[in-house]
């Protein structure tokens, strides 16, 4: 079998071709690809060492002034307006009810954010703050170029003003000695004034050095780089927070109602209405000075209502109702008594005790009174509340009270004899009632109230219980006086004393029996007088304390002062600067 060899050349010959081909191509392409590289090289060179455009300091051009302007102007019309609206809305906004942290069971809580000073003292500090970094970056720019700006000036004519503030800043900080007045003054610029840029890094200080070697304005810069960082303390105080009252429209409901009969039919009624809880009330509020029961005052009684929301404590205020209790009152004495025959002594005969009866018989006003009491030698003071049936024209009842001191000796055994006859008046008045719901929605406190209107009634109640008032009577083994409970709390809060050793003149026992008077029947009607009754709401008005923010006017003042003079000084750098844009764009200044 033949081998076919001539094909074996022939196929070497065409890989060798191949491979050269590849190998040009490939060189091609790195030739070409390492050219671009080259060109975009050189570009870049020639790109990075172009000749730079020279431009000014860009807080020294005129967006750079506009820029100062700007943020001054918004800076004073910021607090401007929040003064105004500070000023004529109470405030500026409220702040949350509860701005201190606390800590309970389940760990520490922060105050709210926005009742926290980070956002009304140290956001306000750090704007300013940020402002007074912008001029002093201003600041320094100006510094790099004003020793240019100097040998300019004896070119220029000055500024309206300028070479006046020059004189008198000269009169304050240089004051020559008669050797350098002799001597006569270069106009423009000298070489102090051109190379004393260096002032010392003391705030004020250097400003006051600046301005003494001519250079005002920008000493004026100087003083009012150090004048802004007070203003970024200033506005540190500029907001204050303080409890404020404001009111809110709100609901309350009642299901009481004034019931005469005093629960008859719930099967209560006057009959087990006891005085007694009311008693105790008034010696503790009226003698004692304790705090009034609720819905409760010395003089009224109101209609309770209920708040419709319990959530919303505060100080409420609401038509309603009320029930007082006035006397018209008259004071007899022992002389008095005599000479219309109104007084009389029955003696018992053969008694270890000389007991006696003393009989008060006389009209009052159309209603006949007749009343008796004992006195025996064992006791040495009386005193005693005394109630009598009238007829409708004699106004229905009368309720009074004698008083006197034992005196065998005396033609009734009494000396200091004292009678009191009152013709009670009782009250329905439409008030406007302030009510205090705190802590406890149940035991509010009346607060203040006005009335409206007031007419006179008479509830079916009030016969009864003026009958029984002076059945109400503390025994007491050891005392010697003879004196029921409403007759003690007479005495007592006429003497101001708390053992009852003397009885009081006739005018403080008046006056006290009345305060008396009006006082328990108050409290009897809030503790007796209201039954359950279809409800019914009313609109009143919600008044609490809230924590509201304020601009304090003084910081606001000081802060605006500052800016506004800045704001002018800006003004005449900002001119100052475009009449020699020639020299910031100078070549060879250096860019800020």
């Amino acid at each position: 079998m033949r081998h076919n060899t001539t094909n074996q050349p022939s196929l070497k010959t065409l890989w060798a071709s191949i491979s050269r081909l590849f190998r040009h191509v490939t060189a091609s392409v790195l030739g070409i690809f390492k050219g671009i590289l080259n060109n975009i090289s050189d570009k870049y060179k020639d790109y990075k060492n172009r000749p730079r455009p020279q431009r000014p300091p860009l807080l020294l051009t005129g967006w750079g002034m506009i820029l100062q302007l700007l943020c001054q102007a918004i800076i004073i019309t910021t607090i401007s307006v929040l003064w105004h609206i500070s000023n004529t809305n109470n405030g500026l906004a409220t702040v949350g009810d509860n701005p201190d942290p606390s800590f309970d069971s389940k760990g520490f809580h922060p105050p709210p954010i926005l009742s926290s000073s980070i956002v009304w003292a140290t956001v306000p500090a750090w704007i300013v703050s940020a402002y007074s970094a912008l001029w002093s970056a201003m600041l320094d720019s100006l510094k790099k170029v004003y020793l240019l700006l100097e040998l300019e000036r004896e070119h220029q004519r000055p500024l309206p003003g300028v070479e006046l503030l020059e004189k008198i800043c000269g009169k304050l900080f240089h004051r020559q000695s008669p050797q350098s007045q002799s001597t006569p003054q270069m106009k423009g610029s000298t070489l102090k004034k051109t190379l004393l840029l260096d002032y010392g890094e003391w705030p004020v200080i250097n400003g006051f050095r600046a301005m003494r070697a001519g250079h005002v304005l920008l000493g004026i810069c100087l003083l009012l780089r150090a004048a802004l960082w007070t203003a970024g303390g200033l506005t540190a105080a500029i907001f204050a927070t303080t409890l404020v009252p404001s009111e809110t429209p709100a609901t309350l409901y009642s299901i009481k109602g004034f019931d005469e009969y005093l629960g008859w039919d719930e099967g209560k009624g006057t009959g087990n209405s006891s005085v007694t809880p009311a008693f105790d009330i008034v010696s503790a509020t009226v003698l004692r000075s304790g705090d009034n029961y609720p819905w409760t005052t010395d003089t009224h009684s109101f209609l309770p209502f209920v708040l419709v929301s319990k959530d919303f404590l505060g100080n409420y205020t609401f038509d309603t109702e009320a029930y007082s209790a006035n006397l018209d009152c008259t004071i007899a004495t022992e002389d008095d008594l005599v000479k219309i025959g109104g007084v009389s002594l029955d003696l018992e005969e053969d008694d270890d005790l000389d007991s006696a009866q003393i009989r008060f018989g006389f009209k009052h006003e159309g209603c006949d009174v007749n009343k008796w009491f004992t006195l025996t030698n064992n006791t040495l003071q009386y005193a005693r509340t005394w109630s009598t049936d009238c007829g409708l024209r004699s106004g229905r009842a009368r309720f009074g009270m004698f008083s006197g001191v034992y005196n065998a000796s005396e033609k009734f055994h009494l000396s200091n004899i004292t009678v009191v006859t009152c013709q009670p008046l009782i009250y329905k008045s439409n008030v406007t009632l302030e009510m205090s719901f705190l802590n406890d929605t149940a035991t509010p406190k009346v607060i203040n109230f006005s009335e409206t209107s007031k007419q006179p009634l008479w509830p079916f109640f009030v016969s009864r219980w003026l009958r029984d008032i002076p059945r109400y009577s503390l025994f007491d083994p050891t005392i010697y006086n003879d004196m029921d409970t409403f007759s003690r709390l007479v005495i007592s809060h006429a003497s101001g004393e708390a053992i009852l050793d003397t009885l009081p003149d006739k005018q403080k026992i008046t006056v006290s029996f009345n305060v008396i008077f009006a006082a328990l029947f108050s409290n009897f009607v809030t503790l007796e007088g209201y039954s359950s009754a279809q409800r019914r709401e009313v609109v009143g008005t919600m008044s609490r304390l809230r924590l509201r923010l304020f601009v304090v006017k003084s910081a606001a003042l000081a802060t605006v002062v500052i800016l506004a003079v800045t704001f002018i000084t800006t003004i005449i750098l900002a001119i100052h600067l475009h009449r020699n844009r020639h020299i910031t764009t100078r070549p060879g200044l250096t860019v800020i």
